[in-house]
């Protein structure tokens, strides 16, 4: 019997620093967002990078394979 759970994100191939970095990003948009009707220098601040931050974390990460493209395009189709 396969008790493995499909959410379970634990994985031994992830990079701490990265998730880290991944939640001190959304603690920063949600700390942002709550500053926006504020007239303050920090949610400018906060503004001028934290979207960056996603993009340049999630490409460091992103491993490119045509093959990898098609099988998950199948999963997809399948599930």
């Amino acid at each position: 019997m396969n008790t493995k759970n499909k959410f379970d994100t634990r994985s031994t191939d992830r990079i701490l620093w990265i998730d880290m970095a991944k939640g001190l990003g959304v603690v920063l948009v949600i700390y942002g967002h709550m500053l926006y009707a504020t007239n303050l220098g920090v949610n400018k601040l906060i503004y001028a990078f934290h979207v960056p931050v996603f993009f340049i974390l999630s490409g460091y990460v992103y491993e490119f394979s045509i093959a990898s493209i098609k099988e998950n395009i199948i999963k997809k189709l399948i599930d």
